[in-house]
């Protein structure tokens, strides 16, 4: 039930003090039903690999089984319980990049050097050869393709937005580019299944999943926590798509 002051039409003092009184009621009502929300999905989403594997793991103990079912069981229960490894990291980075950022463990972090150990990282992958690295426009000094962050939270936001571009493009090519035009810019696009536009301004949520994704794998988690941790290192984060143009999503930082 909503509490509220009655509010007058004055412009004393008082009633200055009603409406902003009324406006901290209606944040704090916000923020505990965003908590009250992320925990109903969490909990949701880590119920749903743990009574898979209770499941597989009760039909197989209920009869003898030939090798080759225990084998097939197994890798179902492999699968599972990595995808709950997986969620179960996200949601604590999720948690843990508010206070995790801050002037004690900030480093300067070079944007290029940063891709390319991310490069790296996918050139182990199956995405391997789906993904092109452009580097246009750097300059000279290196400060200004320099930021002060934490390298490890950040490759994370950006490896989420560029495995979430594999992901929905089937095999299509993605293009990262990175360009320093006044501001670090980095470009992530690719060609396919794109955002229904009138669902763009959802894509953010803890758990929000686009109503065209659920024949792909995912929790919902990688889109929030990546502009979680942009937002913490002072940048800006753009996401345009339609189903017909696929996606481009713009990460903005300033530079030292």
């Amino acid at each position: 039930m909503k509490l509220r002051l009655d509010e007058n039409n004055g412009n004393d003092e008082l009633g200055e003090l009603t409406r902003m009184f009324n406006q901290m009621l209606e944040r704090l009502e916000h923020s505990f039903n965003m908590q009250k929300n992320f925990i109903h999905n969490a909990s949701h989403e880590l119920k749903n690999p743990l009574t898979a594997i209770l499941g597989e793991t009760e039909i197989a103990l209920s009869k003898e089984r030939t090798n080759n079912e225990y084998i097939a069981t197994l890798n179902k229960v492999s699968t599972e319980a990595e995808r709950l490894n997986q969620l179960t990291r996200n949601i604590l980075n999720l948690a843990q990049a508010d206070f995790e950022i801050s002037d004690l463990n900030r480093e300067e972090i070079r944007i290029d050097e940063l891709l390319l150990e991310t490069k790296e990282y996918f050139d182990n992958t199956d995405y391997k050869n789906r993904i092109l690295f452009h580097f246009t426009k750097l300059p000279v000094n290196p400060e200004a393709i320099t930021i002060f962050g934490i390298s490890g939270l950040l490759q994370t936001a950006i490896t989420n937005l560029i495995d979430n571009a594999c992901k929905f493009s089937g095999i299509q090519l993605v293009d990262i580019i990175l360009s320093v035009e006044g501001d670090i810019c980095i470009s992530i696009l690719d060609k396919g299944i794109g955002v229904p536009e009138n669902e763009i301004g959802n894509l953010f949520q803890p758990f929000y999943r686009a109503s065209n994704s659920y024949s792909h794998k995912g929790s919902g988690i990688g889109l929030s926590l990546a502009e979680k941790i942009i937002k913490l290192h002072g940048g800006l984060i753009d996401f345009q798509s339609s189903p017909a143009n696929g996606t481009n999503v713009e990460i903005h930082f300033n530079s030292l």
